[in-house]
């Protein structure tokens, strides 16, 4: 699978991603998948059984976790680096919230790259991307975000 992307060599660690700074470092990572747990409401057409475990409890917790996640994979970044941030949910929480927070709290060292895809739509932020199942004929949605960091260098 890594071959198809064109990566030669991996590493595959199992940890708690907010962990990961003190086990790695910072500045180390070319490039970076945030998967984060999410609610997965993008499920529901699939399983719409999904919508009696949804709490709103539930949602403020994983948003905190996103969070943690994200300033996790934002230090391990190098300068130059990217990172997409993806989840598997339609709600804005989890979405829309959490790029446009990472980019308030992170925006001296980090950038929204515009994606494009043919076929998918743009999200509701410009340079992001969603997928919707009356759209694109899938059994769920996903936000989809890339963002740069940015070589910050002193003034």
């Amino acid at each position: 699978m890594l071959e198809k992307t064109g990566v030669s060599t991996a590493q595959v660690l199992v940890m708690n991603g907010k962990n990961a700074i003190q086990t790695l470092g910072e500045d180390i990572a070319d490039r970076i998948l945030l998967d984060p747990t999410c609610t997965s409401t993008g499920a529901v057409v699939k399983n719409p059984e999904a919508k009696w475990r949804f709490s709103s409890e539930r949602l403020e917790e994983l948003v905190k976790e996103q969070r943690s996640l994200m300033i996790a994979a934002i230090r391990i970044l190098k300068p130059s680096g990217y990172m997409l941030y993806t989840t598997y949910s339609v709600l804005k929480e989890e979405n829309e919230d959490n790029v446009i927070w990472s980019l308030s709290e992170y925006r001296e060292c980090i950038e929204l790259i515009d994606l494009k895809y043919p076929g998918l739509s743009s999200g509701f932020i410009p340079g992001t991307l969603s997928m919707w199942p009356h759209i694109h004929e899938t059994s769920g949605f996903s936000m989809q975000c890339s963002i740069k960091r940015v070589v910050v260098t002193a003034s």
